[in-house]
């Protein structure tokens, strides 16, 4: 299948000169260190009950962690965060540690929850893909989009992106209590993925055994209900959701940038909370 090509040299050279950042995002939501500035009151309505931080250097790029004005991007209230990938957008973890993506040959932006969870856990978050993902090579790997990151161990559930199927999916990697990359458990998630907001809501046991949880609505819909382990037992306790644009072994590999708008994530006490930015039915959650 023929792939459209939407880049634009002139709109990326604006990019890489920060001018397009300058011109669209607030001045007092952009970071001195660049990225966003998550005590601006702009930033934080989209991040409800966390302390979100950069976790990759490439993610304090000009414009590539932002601040979305575009009504047309927006769920609710007055912004977005966009986050943009450019060609070669890879970087050390902020702090030291791994992954180091320009060693492993990976590109990634991302930002952090900054707050972990452990044992009962509600939460939700609104993402939207850009048309500028079609241009991904068919075979390219996975995207990863939304990680839920197990201390010591890696992220047992994660939200995908299909290049080849064009289409947004849900990975578990622990279905057998134990890290395994190997033979994870996929279940793609139907409705078109470009331009349009996909909800999900998330009721989660973090547990190293048999009452775990991890229970996902996508636009009302429940989509995945799995019973058993949720951690690795070779892992912490704790899980820290991480929000990204991951192409794996995509160094040198794409041409063209992708953009993902993220809205109105919510670490909730209760489901009232929750109820409050999100339109669902508790029975399909599976609570009262």
């Amino acid at each position: 299948m023929m792939r459209r090509t939407l880049r634009l040299a002139a709109g990326l050279a604006l990019v890489a000169q920060g001018a397009w950042a300058q011109a669209t995002v607030p001045a007092e939501t952009i970071g001195q260190a660049g990225g966003l500035n998550f005590q601006s009151g702009l930033v934080a309505e989209n991040l409800s009950g966390l302390a979100p931080q950069h976790t990759q250097q490439a993610s304090l790029a000009p414009g590539r962690v932002a601040v979305e004005t575009d009504p047309a991007r927006i769920r609710s209230g007055q912004t977005s965060i966009r986050m943009q990938i450019q060609p070669g957008d890879c970087s050390a973890r902020i702090g030291g540690g791994q992954p180091d993506d320009c060693a492993s040959g990976n590109e990634r932006i991302e930002i952090g929850s900054g707050q972990p969870a452990s044992g009962l856990s509600l939460s939700a978050f609104s993402v939207m893909l850009g048309g500028d993902f079609r241009n991904l090579s068919s075979s390219a790997p996975a995207i990863g989009l939304v990680q839920w990151f197990q201390q010591n161990a890696g992220a047992c559930f994660a939200v995908q992106y299909n290049a080849s199927q064009e289409n947004l999916y849900i990975r578990n990697r622990c279905t057998n209590g134990s890290y395994n990359t190997a033979e994870p458990e996929d279940v793609a998630l139907r409705g078109g993925a470009f331009d349009r907001w996909h909800e999900f809501v998330v009721l989660a046991n973090w547990s190293k055994g048999a009452d775990g949880l991890f229970r996902v609505l996508h636009n009302n819909n429940l989509v995945y209900d799995f019973r058993g382990p949720t951690l690795a037992a070779e892992g912490g306790d704790t899980v820290s959701e991480r929000f990204s644009i991951l192409r794996q072994n995509g160094l040198g590999a794409h041409s063209s940038a992708s953009t993902l708008w993220l809205d109105d994530v919510i670490r909730a006490g209760s489901i009232e909370e929750l109820e409050q930015r999100y339109v669902f039915d508790r029975a399909n959650l599976g609570v009262q």
